[in-house]
């Protein structure tokens, strides 16, 4: 049956009320978060200090920190140096499913390499990883779910990355779509810090050639920065029993924010932020994160995205203007919808179309057969599924 819009259409005033008044709310609370972020330009110490000192007594702390810049501090866009290279992976997976003839699981990375201001061809490549059997089962014995694969393909873009960069001389970018660390998810702590564990072996590798690694968040909705602030409105007793439902600025995000600082001029950055996040407190180490928000939109139409990179690059400003320009750069080419084209070309390779995942159930198919091991059924809500979709 298709969606029923009279009841929907019922809802409509109700809904459409309730959004005026959560808007209006939030616009008051926004006015008053950027008088509290302008006041607080000039105290970007200050505020370093207090943040820092709050993440050791905070558990599961997650906000903003301000670094060696003004708050207010607006970069425009940088030199773009003739010649670096820069590379983008991206990821596509199967995961498994217990409603198919044969449960496999496959996580495809798309890698682009391209020698910027060489006149050469950027080169392509394509990994395609069946996880062995035993892999795609947790320990309690189920397939594993979504997020546990997401995870691995996270892992797989970073690795690959890692790969390619290694005989690479110069000024060399590396860019991955979506956040630089982790996402936890519904994950285990342990599997967590598993896996926390092999990517930062990356990151090690990716600094050990001075490699600026980067992270690009299309249209980010955090509120880092409000996290902050609602901090600095916390009595010491309030402070000593935070806990984030609770905070004054909800819902104002660094975008939203940030825009009437960056709304003028296409092409600048905000200032660098230290991201303090979820610390593990059973590692010794994890991956430092810094982030600047880029506006890539139009003049008085200002598109935010959020770009975050390590610790050595942050310590770098040499290393900041080249990735401040060099993304910008690459969104410019697709103007309409501004995305850094060479992610979006990795993504494209990255791609398992349908046709793909049937051959390789076809080839799954052949081998169990050789090999005298029993085919399982498809279960019959798949097989209605299909038979509706055709």
């Amino acid at each position: 049956m298709p969606v029923n819009f009279v009841q929907v259409k019922e809802s409509l005033k109700t809904y459409g009320e309730k959004v005026k008044v959560i808007k209006e709310q939030q616009a008051a609370l926004a006015n008053k978060l950027w008088t509290n972020f302008s006041e607080k330009s000039d105290h970007y110490q200050e505020l370093r200090e207090f943040v820092l000192n709050a993440a050791q007594r905070i558990n599961n702390l997650w906000c903003a920190c301000p670094t060696n810049e003004p708050l207010l501090s607006h970069h425009a866009l940088p030199h773009l140096p003739q010649l670096y290279t820069i590379l983008a992976a991206d990821g596509s997976q199967i995961k498994p499913s217990r409603h198919k003839a044969i449960q496999f699981c496959i996580i495809n990375v798309g890698v682009i390499k391209a020698h910027m201001g060489s006149g050469q061809t950027p080169q392509c490549y394509t990994h395609s990883e069946l996880l062995d059997y035993d892999q795609i089962f947790s320990k309690d014995g189920a397939l594993i779910d979504e997020d546990t694969v997401a995870l691995q393909r996270d892992y797989a873009e970073r690795a690959a990355l890692a790969t390619y960069v290694q005989d690479e001389k110069g000024q060399v970018i590396t860019l991955t779509d979506g956040p630089l660390g982790l996402y936890k998810g519904t994950r285990s702590d342990a599997l967590q810090q598993t896996w926390e564990a092999k990517i930062l072996k990356v990151y090690q590798q990716l600094e050990k050639h001075a490699v600026i690694a980067a992270g690009y968040i299309d249209k980010p909705g955090s509120d880092l920065i409000g996290r902050l602030f609602s901090l600095i409105e916390l009595s010491e007793n309030q402070l000593h029993n935070y806990k984030s439902q609770n905070r004054y600025f909800k819902g104002i995000s660094d975008a939203v924010l940030l825009s009437r600082l960056l709304k003028a001029h296409p092409g600048e950055r905000s200032a660098v932020f230290q991201l303090i996040s979820k610390p593990d407190k059973t590692t010794d180490k994890s991956l430092d994160v810094y982030f600047f928000y880029l506006n890539v939109g139009q003049p008085q139409q200002p598109n935010l995205v959020r770009i975050e990179f390590p610790a050595w690059v942050a310590n770098s400003p040499e290393r900041v203007d080249l990735l401040h320009a060099a993304v910008y750069n690459e969104v410019r080419v697709l103007e309409t919808h501004p995305y850094p084209y060479i992610l979006h070309r990795a993504h494209e390779l990255a791609v398992i179309h349908f046709d793909e995942y049937a051959e390789v159930e076809r080839l799954l198919s052949e081998e169990y057969l050789q090999q005298g091991i029993p085919i399982g059924m498809q279960s019959n809500k798949e097989a209605n599924k299909i038979l509706s979709g055709r």
